[in-house]
């Protein structure tokens, strides 16, 4: 009977330690994903006061904590777009295929947002890949609940403008400008395509 008791003594001492650290551990989780976030929302801060050097500093802490994050991805890929232009119009490839890399790991990530499909079809049309591109942003619109098509169809646009279907690129830009109407980029692709289309 003693051996009994002490068998059971046992077990539920065992299964005790087991609860407590399975409690432990979501708790753990819980207050890394809270700093994670916190620095992903200092890094969108920074990022939308220029200062992408910041930015990435604050986003790769939270990719520290969790390197899986889709969001996180995005914006370490937007950090580096950002810098893909330089002085004279040149364009740093460096952080162009640093954004490309973020933006392919972000995509690899199940809960990936729709955003990262059009925000990395800019990055393909910054790397005159216009067909990818349009591929990434046809993705996007096919996703339920996308409530941005005008970018999406801005960039079918330009790809189709890159290509020269001109006829095309002014379908792809009304479209856009009927989900938005206040779009400066999308009017000056749509004059440049008239004025090829003479």
């Amino acid at each position: 009977m003693k051996m009994i008791r002490h068998c059971v003594g046992i077990t539920w001492f065992l299964w005790a330690g087991l609860v407590v650290s399975l409690v432990g551990g979501c708790a753990s989780s819980a207050h890394m994903r809270t700093q994670a976030d916190d620095h992903y929302r200092l890094a969108q801060s920074y990022l939308s006061n220029e200062s992408p050097l910041l930015a990435e500093q604050e986003i790769r802490k939270a990719l520290a904590l969790r390197p899986d994050d889709a969001r996180y991805l995005e914006c370490l890929a937007l950090i580096h777009q950002v810098q893909v232009y330089q002085a004279q119009g040149t364009l740093n490839l460096t952080r162009l295929q640093l954004a490309e890399e973020a933006y392919r790991a972000a995509l690899r990530q199940a809960d990936a947002p729709p955003s990262v499909l059009v925000n990395y079809s800019t990055v393909l049309l910054l790397g005159e890949r216009p067909d990818e591109a349009s591929v990434m942003a046809q993705r996007a619109l096919q996703v339920p609940g996308y409530d941005q098509p005008a970018r999406a169809y801005t960039n079918i646009g330009i790809a189709y403008l890159k290509k020269g279907a001109l006829t095309q690129a002014v379908e792809y830009f009304r479209k856009a400008l009927d989900y938005q109407a206040n779009l400066p980029e999308v009017y000056h692709n749509l004059g440049i395509a008239y004025a090829g289309l003479g």
